[in-house]
């Protein structure tokens, strides 16, 4: 997987019990696989219990693949059909998959996971209902997501927070056009654009937030030597590049 999407960061804890089933292993039969984890930690984190199962009709044919992981009210639920060339008949046929995912109450801090310590103190919930895909070789991803929450970007000392605010998700923007963003002062913007990216990799900012009156930066020299203080003001502040080093344009 970490050719699609770069997981270095993920780190995986838990004890799993497998059952494979093979009918008949010298010719054309189905294949099961059911996994269980009854505690599944992602980052130290619990995600609850984790069960999948992966149905094939044969080697040479697509799958059905099912995810679920719990806890309580907490769930990340996946189905869908998948494609392995595994058969030496199918050698050379690309990996193929379609996956329908529904996030109930998923932790906010995940995007922690992808953006890194760029961002802290992430706290709220995420719903969600996307489709992944495979698109030449790449996952890919469609779909709509809900936010509550707030989180810091730690270079440029800000909280902001958002209340029932949606994005929209493709495979190169988390589009938050039309999303309000509160600061730690109670002062509202407007989000046009969002976090960019080139199928989880490569994440960074490309977002221009409209106020009235509002707290873009808050930091002090040993923070960050290059620019620091305290900026609040009307009108647009586009912000780009990456996280650990933001460019930031004012028109105030």
């Amino acid at each position: 997987l970490d050719d699609f999407i770069n997981f270095n960061d993920f780190k995986y804890q838990g004890d799993a019990f497998a059952n494979l089933t093979i009918k008949n292993i010298f010719g054309k039969a189905p294949v099961e696989l059911d996994i269980t984890i009854d505690s599944f930690h992602i980052n130290g984190d619990d995600f609850g219990q984790f069960s999948s199962s992966v149905n094939l009709p044969d080697l040479e044919s697509y799958g059905d693949f099912d995810l679920s992981i719990r806890n309580k009210k907490q769930a990340i639920l996946a189905n869908g059909p998948f494609f392995i060339p595994i058969a030496k008949s199918q050698k050379g046929k690309p990996f193929d998959f379609r996956f329908k995912v529904d996030l109930q109450d998923l932790p906010l801090k995940i995007s922690e996971y992808f953006i890194g310590d760029a961002i802290s103190n992430t706290k709220g919930t995420l719903q969600g209902d996307l489709v992944l895909f495979n698109q030449d070789g790449k996952v890919s991803i469609s779909g709509k997501t809900m936010l509550n929450g707030f989180t810091t970007i730690d270079y440029l000392g800000t909280t902001y927070f958002m209340v029932n605010q949606e994005a929209d998700m493709s495979s190169t923007i988390f589009d938050l056009t039309g999303a309000i963003f509160l600061d730690e002062i109670g002062n509202r913007a407007i989000a046009t654009g969002g976090i960019v990216h080139n199928h989880f990799k490569k994440f960074g900012l490309d977002v221009e937030l409209q106020s009235d009156r509002f707290l873009f930066l808050n930091t002090n020299k040993i923070d960050n030597n290059l620019y620091y203080g305290k900026g609040i003001g009307s009108g647009t502040v586009d912000f780009t590049g990456n996280f650990k080093q933001t460019n930031i344009r004012a028109n105030l």
